[in-house]
């Protein structure tokens, strides 16, 4: 199956892994919860967004095989 959005979803994931990178050295700063939770809610965000993509991607496919 070709995933036409795979570069979009790959694109995606390394900017949420370079946001967790941040998200810990925040903690290792000793960081206020309210700013760490901030940012975990923008992750959270950012890969509902991912979620989103694949599903169009897989339901474009499904549509182009029936």
């Amino acid at each position: 199956m070709v995933h036409h959005l795979l570069p979009t979803v790959q694109v995606k994931l390394a900017g949420i892994a370079d946001h967790m990178k941040n998200i810990q050295k925040m903690a290792d700063e000793e960081k206020s919860y309210p700013e760490i939770m901030d940012q975990i809610c923008v992750i959270h965000s950012e890969l509902t967004s991912v979620e989103q993509i694949m599903i169009q991607d897989l339901s474009e496919h499904n549509n182009s095989n029936q």
